[in-house]
C-alpha cells in the first residue's frame, strides 16, 4: 500500500503532465486568438469567442491549484532547508500567476463590447508581463529543484531550464532595449526550458523511487 509520499510524488508527476497540456491550450492556442484587437475582432461569432476564452480561463485556475499542490507536494517531499525555500518559490510564483489572473478576468468581461476590444488586449498585455515576472521566480525554483534530485542528467535538464527562464524573462521584464534579443533566445531555448519539467514529470510519476529512496522502504 503506497504511502502518502508515494502518493504526492506520483501526484506531482501527474500534475506536471496535465499541466503543459492545459498551458498548451490556454497559452498556446486560446490567448493567441486573442492577443491584439485584431485576431479578437477576426471572430463573427462573439458568443463562441467568449464561450473560448472562458474556456481559457478555467484552464489557467486549474493550472494554477495545481501549482498550489505541488508547493506542498514539494514542501513534503523535500523537508530539507533547500527543499522548503524551493517550495517557497513555487508558492510564490503560484500567487503572482493568481495575480496574473486577474487581468484575464477583466478581459473576458471586456469581450462583449466591440467598443472594448482595445481593453481585452491590453488586460491580456498585462497579464504576459505579470506572468513573465513570475516566471523568473519560476526559474529561481527550478534551478533550486536541480540542487535536491540525485540524477546527474535531470539535474542539468532542471539546472538549464531554471537559468533558462530567469534569464529570458528578467531580460524581457527588465532590459526592454533588448527585448528582441530575449524574445529569440525564449524561442532557442524552448525546448530546454519545457525538457527538465517535462522528465522531472515522468520520473515522478513512473520512478518515483528514483528521486526518493526512501520511498522503497
Amino acid at each position: 500500500m503506497e504511502n502518502l509520499n508515494q502518493k504526492l510524488a506520483k501526484g506531482s508527476g501527474l500534475s506536471l503532465l496535465l499541466m503543459a497540456l492545459l498551458a498548451g491550450l490556454a497559452y498556446g492556442y486560446i490567448l493567441m486568438q486573442f492577443g491584439t484587437v485584431e485576431t479578437a475582432l477576426s471572430w463573427p461569432d462573439q458568443q463562441a469567442a467568449s464561450s473560448l476564452f472562458a474556456l481559457g480561463i478555467i484552464s489557467w485556475f486549474t493550472i494554477l491549484a495545481l501549482d498550489l499542490f505541488l508547493s506542498y507536494a514539494f514542501y513534503r517531499l523535500y523537508p530539507s532547508k533547500l527543499g522548503r525555500l524551493s517550495a517557497l518559490m513555487r508558492l510564490i510564483y503560484s500567487l503572482v500567476l493568481g495575480w496574473a489572473l486577474i487581468s484575464l478576468v477583466k478581459a473576458f468581461y471586456s469581450l462583449g463590447d466591440h467598443t472594448g476590444l482595445s481593453a481585452v488586449s491590453a488586460h491580456i498585455e498585462t497579464f504576459n508581463n505579470i506572468w513573465s515576472q513570475g516566471l523568473i521566480i519560476f526559474g529561481v525554483h527550478l534551478f533550486l529543484l536541480a540542487a535536491l534530485v540525485p540524477l546527474k542528467w535531470l539535474k542539468v535538464l532542471l539546472g538549464l531550464a531554471g537559468i533558462s527562464y530567469t534569464i529570458v524573462h528578467a531580460g524581457l521584464n527588465y532590459w526592454p532595449e533588448a527585448n528582441t534579443i530575449f524574445q529569440s533566445l525564449e524561442t532557442a531555448l524552448a525546448l530546454p526550458m519545457a525538457l527538465g519539467e517535462l522528465s522531472f514529470a515522468l520520473v515522478l510519476l513512473f520512478k518515483p523511487v528514483l528521486l526518493f529512496p526512501k520511498l522503497s522502504r
